[in-house]
C-alpha cells in the first residue's frame, strides 16, 4: 500500500461504503484498520480491479477510544455485538 500525505486542516469523508475491513498489527505498539472501498458499478479501479483500500494508523489508545465507541454505537444502534 502506497503512503499518502493528508492536509492537516481538512476532513475528508469516503462516501463509497466499506466492503471489508481488517485490522492488521505494524508492530508492537501500533496497528492499522484497512477498509477496502468497493467500486461503482461498472468502474475499474486500478491496481484491484474491485476495491481501493485505506489505512490508518493508531497506537493503543487510540484503538481503545475507537473500541469503546464501536460497542457504544452498537448498544445506541440495537446491533448484538459480534461473539
Amino acid at each position: 500500500m502506497q503512503d499518502e500525505p493528508i492536509t492537516y486542516g481538512t476532513q475528508n469523508r469516503i462516501y463509497q461504503p466499506a466492503i471489508a475491513v481488517e485490522v492488521v498489527v505494524t508492530d508492537e505498539k501500533r496497528i492499522e484498520l484497512v477498509a477496502s472501498i468497493g467500486a461503482p458499478k461498472g468502474e475499474r479501479i486500478p491496481p484491484h480491479p474491485l476495491a481501493t483500500k485505506r489505512a490508518i494508523h493508531m497506537d493503543q489508545s487510540v484503538a481503545s477510544d475507537l473500541l469503546k465507541q464501536l460497542r457504544e454505537t452498537f448498544q445506541r444502534m440495537g446491533w448484538p455485538l459480534p461473539t
